[in-house]
């Protein structure tokens, strides 16, 4: 009965190590994550016009069924940034990325597994072009004190413009002289002689995006108030009757600084050999008429002046007129000159008569705007043997200055023994070389006693050479047709 029990319980505990040995060799499956993550660009939107030059926060949003590892973000099909934590997001400037581009992202799980947005397309909003042309050119000179200013602006994107312009004597220009306009021109009136102003335009499209202008720059002009229009007339000159069409001439005597300004212009635009000129001689104030020119440097300033304001030249080197006169000692005739076109030239000396007796408007005066030579004239008693600032005498009738005294002033023709000749319409002078050139009205050094110097029609004359050699009341005024 022993015996039985005994073999029952080996029996009973060996079918139980048998059946613990089964279930300690049997592997369990392993589970395998295939699961992809789910991301998606929740910012911006797709077909979204973002603005440049502004930081805008990518946003990206991403689900899994354990965990998120890290996103990585894609722009133009490159990676800019990877993000580990969430939120997904990070920081975009546009500066610099007008135009068209794509942005994705991925996301990432602890098994491995890649998922990937939709790729949205956006557009970056281009800044207008930077301003360009202006007009004034940049640097230019000569300017007139009222000056309309004007430039060339594009968007890449068409977009319309509005512009903004700062102005001012300062650099940069600090002053606003215009906000929100449409059109790319401004009328700039006012202005002071001889005067550097700078100037900038900010153009701003319709999404916002902005633009800043160069700092341009031009110098007003020294001429003080243009040219005064003299109505054609006649007058008689010795005992014949002239006539003379409609012109405008000088209101002053050309100033040096005037002078030096179309020189400068001049010498880098084929003038190669103009004279310096003088300020005046022992100057009283500023713009003193300029002086110690020759004839043949004020008949190619005029031509300068002209190119320089966009004006046709008048003087030629010869009768064929297809050269303009710009350097040399030429003593041109009258078919050398283009005596109907738009340029500046010197007058003839009936002209200058004309205009110097006040035209139609003369009251027979004996100088130029009076019997009283002191009234009008700056000469040897009461200049201190100085030139003056032009036009602080009296004008004449037509509001002309300086005609009579200051400088002593060039005129266009050959000094014959008798004027007018060549006809009694629009006379220029003898037809043929002289010796002198004709100068009128006197000069700040000459004496009362000479006082037929001043008169409306005291003729005097030099060769064309002086004025280059230290006769320093030489100076001149221009006409124009």
């Amino acid at each position: 009965m022993k015996t039985y029990r005994l073999l029952n319980f080996i029996f009973v505990l060996f079918f139980i190590l048998f059946l613990q040995s089964c279930k300690d060799n049997t592997t369990e499956p392993v589970q395998t994550d295939t699961e992809k993550p789910t991301v998606a660009i929740l910012y911006p939107a797709t077909g979204s016009e973002l603005k440049v030059d502004t930081i805008y926060t990518i946003i990206a949003d991403a689900n899994d069924n354990k965990s998120i590892s890290k996103i990585e973000f894609y722009i133009d099909g490159l990676i800019v940034d990877t993000i580990e934590t969430a939120p997904y997001s990070f920081k975009w400037n546009t500066h610099g990325k007008g135009g068209d581009h794509t942005i994705m992202a991925k996301a990432f799980d602890g098994s491995g597994n890649i998922g990937q947005s939709i790729v949205i397309t956006i557009k970056v909003n281009n800044s207008p072009i930077t301003p360009s042309n202006p007009i004034p050119a940049n640097a230019a000179i000569g300017i007139s004190t009222s000056q309309t200013l004007s430039w060339n602006c594009t968007d890449p994107d068409g977009d319309a413009l509005i512009y903004d312009v700062f102005f001012g004597t300062s650099n940069p220009p600090t002053i606003q002289i215009a906000k929100g306009q449409s059109v790319a021109t401004l009328l700039c009136t006012g202005l002071s002689t001889g005067t550097v102003y700078y100037w900038k335009v900010v153009t701003k499209d319709s999404k916002g995006a902005t633009t800043s202008g160069t700092v341009w720059s031009f110098t007003t002009s020294f001429l003080h108030t243009g040219l005064i229009t003299v109505t054609g007339g006649t007058f008689t000159a010795g005992s014949t009757p002239v006539t003379i069409s409609s012109f405008k001439i000088d209101k002053y005597e050309v100033t040096y600084e005037l002078w030096t300004e179309v020189r400068a212009w001049a010498l880098t635009h084929g003038y190669t050999d103009m004279a310096n000129g003088l300020n005046g001689f022992d100057p009283s104030g500023t713009n003193n008429p300029v002086s110690g020119v020759s004839w043949f440097d004020v008949v190619k300033w005029c031509n300068a002046r002209s190119e320089l304001e966009g004006l046709t030249p008048v003087y030629y080197t010869g009768s064929t007129q297809d050269t303009v006169y710009r350097q040399g000692k030429l003593n041109i005739n009258v078919d050398a000159v283009q005596w109907n076109v738009n340029g500046f030239r010197l007058p003839t000396e009936c002209e200058w008569e004309f205009a110097a007796r006040g035209g139609n408007y003369t009251h027979g005066y004996y100088y130029s705007g009076s019997n009283t030579l002191n009234n009008v004239a700056w000469f040897s008693e009461n200049s201190g043997d100085s030139t003056h600032t032009v036009g602080t005498k009296s004008a004449n009738e037509l509001g002309i200055y300086d005609m009579s005294g200051n400088a002593i002033e060039w005129c266009w023709d050959w000094l014959g023994d008798a004027y007018p000749t060549g006809g009694t319409l629009d006379p220029k002078g003898p037809i043929t070389m002289q010796y002198h050139r004709v100068m009128r009205g006197g000069a700040f050094n000459e004496h009362f006693f000479d006082s037929g110097s001043f008169t409306v029609n005291g003729r005097g004359g030099d060769i064309p050479d002086d004025g280059d050699f230290g006769v320093y009341g030489y100076g001149f005024r221009c006409v124009q047709k």
